[in-house]
């Protein structure tokens, strides 16, 4: 089969490697569409986890159909339309038990994720996993809604912790991959009152497009300002800050209203040295870290896709598999598309 192996950084290649077989507990996937994620252009451009072995899978946002199952696998079959949770765990720790399996306490996470240091990658013909991640699609869902489930979910997650309700006062910091999910959660929770703060021209007209919120282009406009102006001085009640750029962290610093939160999703590559302890102290505000999904939020994002509560395809654009870099790593990077969608090939 194809699949892109990444050998470094820049450096992901496309190569044939073995079908991989299922063993006892697993499940064969056909890939039908596979998104890239923020943390993949970490992967790429910034050698992030550059102490994992090379050449190494990518990919965890996918869906597609079941090919094979393993000895022991009884309520998966042939067939079967299914997206993936990427994320493997002991499933008894702490934890586990409270649905954070990214915290497993068991298990080392960093060869426990899907396209995360994992031997399986999900940029390829076929996946196997276990079947404890497989997850069904509904009927009425398509396999490309099945795709983008995941990286809703992540913003979901991060909604979900904060406690957002519908008065909740709200800044999502950056609208990309990961931004556009917290959007969309947002959206479809009813919030009535959050701001998106979003530099890319192409990505801030997509926007308007899925949301009534306020859109703030922080190349031309003071974001913090512009927050505080809309709250009446007090500033919001939680910022969600999924940039992973040290600019926009001082805006969620500036932004962020007295027993606020702080919610960290961005990856960053290098360090935030400005950060001073003292308003945090004084303001009682909360730095909360955010790290993968849950199943929970998996079950809550495909009742809203089945709910029509997410829109699936203004913001999101197909491209073939042989073309994953040039116009998939590459338009991302330079901030042009919310989120990318490789279709692999299915005959």
């Amino acid at each position: 089969m194809i699949a892109y192996q990444l050998h470094g950084e820049q450096d992901l290649r496309r190569e044939e490697v073995p079908v991989p077989e299922v063993g006892e507990g697993e499940v064969q996937v056909r890939i039908a569409h596979n998104g890239i994620c923020g943390s993949d252009l970490h992967f790429y451009y910034a050698s992030a986890q550059s102490g994992w072995p090379r050449p190494r899978a990518i990919g965890h946002e996918f869906a597609g159909t079941v090919t094979a199952v393993g000895p022991g696998v009884t309520d998966t079959a042939v067939g079967d339309r299914v997206c993936v949770f990427p994320i493997d765990s002991c499933g008894e720790c702490r934890q586990c038990r409270a649905d954070y399996p990214v915290l497993c306490e068991v298990v080392d996470r960093s060869v426990s994720t899907i396209g995360c240091g994992s031997p399986i990658g999900a940029m390829a013909e076929y996946a196997v996993v276990p079947n404890r991640l497989i997850i069904p699609l509904p009927d009425e869902l398509t396999l490309a809604q099945g795709a983008l489930v995941e990286p809703i979910a992540v913003a979901t997650t991060a909604v979900q912790r904060a406690e957002i309700g519908r008065d909740t006062r709200v800044a999502v910091l950056g609208g990309g991959p990961i931004g556009i999910g917290a959007v969309l959660a947002l959206e479809a929770l009813d919030v009535e009152q959050f701001v998106v703060v979003e530099p890319s021209p192409a990505r801030r007209t997509a926007l308007q497009t899925l949301t009534k919120a306020r859109i703030v282009d922080p190349s031309t406009e003071d974001a913090a300002a512009e927050v505080r102006a809309l709250t009446g001085g007090h500033g919001v009640d939680v910022v969600i800050e999924c940039a992973g750029v040290p600019a926009s962290l001082d805006s969620a610093f500036a932004m962020v209203g007295k027993r606020g939160k702080i919610v960290l999703i961005g990856l960053f590559e290098k360090p935030y040295e400005s950060f001073s302890p003292n308003p945090v102290a004084l303001m009682e505000v909360s730095v909360v870290g955010h790290n993968g999904s849950t199943k929970h939020a998996f079950r809550t994002v495909l009742q809203w896709m089945r709910e029509g509560r997410i829109p699936t395809d203004s913001w999101v654009r197909h491209v073939p598999f042989d073309e994953a870099v040039d116009a998939g790593f590459e338009p991302l990077r330079r901030g042009e598309e919310i989120k990318i969608l490789v279709d692999l090939p299915q005959g």
